[in-house]
C-alpha cells in the first residue's frame, strides 16, 4: 500500500545498511566532512514495470552485462 517511491528509498536504506553491517560499502573509508557517507544510489530511479518472467530474465541480463558494456569488470 505504498508508494513506489517510498518502496525504492526503504529499499535503498536497507541495503545501504546491510552494505555496512557486512563490512562491503564501497565508500565506508571516505566520509564527508558533514561526517556522512557518500551515496552508492542514484538520485533518481526510473519505474520500469515487468510483467512476465520473459521480462525479469531480460532484465538480468541487462544488470548482468551493463558492467561490461561499460568497460568494467563482472560484478557478482
Amino acid at each position: 500500500h505504498y508508494p513506489v517511491e517510498q518502496v525504492v528509498r526503504l529499499l535503498k536504506q536497507a541495503a545501504t545498511r546491510a552494505l555496512l553491517e557486512d563490512e562491503r560499502h564501497p565508500f565506508a573509508t571516505q566520509r564527508l566532512k558533514s561526517g556522512r557517507l557518500p551515496s552508492v544510489w542514484q538520485q533518481d530511479f526510473r519505474k520500469v514495470f515487468l510483467y512476465s518472467a520473459a521480462d525479469i530474465r531480460g532484465r538480468i541480463v541487462y544488470v548482468n552485462n551493463n558492467p561490461l558494456e561499460a568497460g568494467y569488470k563482472p560484478q557478482h
